[in-house]
């Protein structure tokens, strides 16, 4: 159970995370496979406040979000 206070924009990260699992764009965290890697990057991306990478992930997830970008994925 986490608790965050003050909320932010957990819920609309965890609502996005929930829908790309649902299409199946991201099939499991951690991610295995590449496309599920590069969309996990491209959420943790969209919500920088609310979830962190460790390191050195975090430049490992901002190189897969530029790859996610630059074919055109959408979060």
């Amino acid at each position: 159970m986490n608790i965050h206070k003050p909320a932010q924009r957990f819920e609309s990260f965890f609502r996005d995370m929930h829908r790309l699992i649902h299409e199946g764009k991201m099939k499991r965290l951690p991610p295995k496979d590449p496309r599920s890697a590069i969309y996990a990057a491209m959420l943790f991306g969209k919500y920088p406040d609310e979830v962190r990478a460790t390191k050195p992930l975090s430049w490992v997830f901002q190189a897969l979000a530029l790859v996610g970008r630059t074919l055109r994925y959408k979060v």
